[in-house]
């Protein structure tokens, strides 16, 4: 009897990132676009529509008059629709390149945290994010931080033995010989100096 087909368990779906993660920043980050977007159309305003009225206003003929003034209304509402359009794909691109910034600058402060929690986490880069350098910074610093923590697990488990094994000996009323002791402490030190950090204070 032919055995019945498994259902195939659905893939969990990603999930999306948010699109806000520091809104002061993002939001500073369109300030160059309002200050450019202001100063092209007081320039448009002050270089070409002003001198065109002006000159149309100069014109004595009536009918040449009106007919240039609604070439000017024309204008005007041509210009109007692509400096929007051209405003808001600047905006669409300026937030994006925004958010490609804070995005690997967030994820660099959660793998972080993690790390300050004893947690060994990779760091990945989405394509076209900056900083993309952090993934080898965060790789080293994963690596150097295994090798501590084994050394100094490493130098625990000696330290734990020796005391251990002077434990034993003190709990069975044992005479401890001098030469035994400075055995235990030159042992002891010996693990100790393993740590660059404890040799360099036990010379000064």
């Amino acid at each position: 009897m032919a055995a019945p087909d498994q259902a195939t368990p659905a893939k969990p779906e990603k999930e999306s990132p948010p699109l806000w993660l520091d809104a002061g920043f993002q939001a500073r980050a369109f300030l160059p676009l309002l200050v450019f977007a202001g100063v092209l159309a007081l320039l448009i305003y002050l270089l070409a529509l002003m001198p065109l009225a002006r000159n149309i206003d100069a014109e004595t003929d009536l009918g040449i008059r009106a007919i240039l003034a609604a070439q000017l209304d024309e204008i005007r509402w041509r210009l109007f629709p692509l400096f929007a359009v051209a405003f808001f794909l600047a905006a669409y691109i300026t937030f994006y390149q925004a958010l490609h910034v804070v995005r690997p600058v967030y994820r660099l402060h959660d793998v972080l945290r993690s790390l300050a929690a004893g947690d060994h986490p990779s760091l990945r880069m989405e394509k076209g994010e900056a900083f993309r350098f952090f993934e080898d910074d965060v790789s080293q610093l994963n690596t150097k931080m295994k090798l501590i923590a084994n050394r100094n697990r490493d130098i625990l488990f000696g330290v734990n033995a020796h005391v251990t094994r002077l434990a034993s000996r003190l709990a069975n009323d044992e005479v401890i010989p001098r030469s035994d002791l400075e055995e235990f402490v030159i042992a002891i030190r010996g693990h100790l100096e393993r740590a660059p950090e404890i040799a360099l204070a036990s010379r000064h």
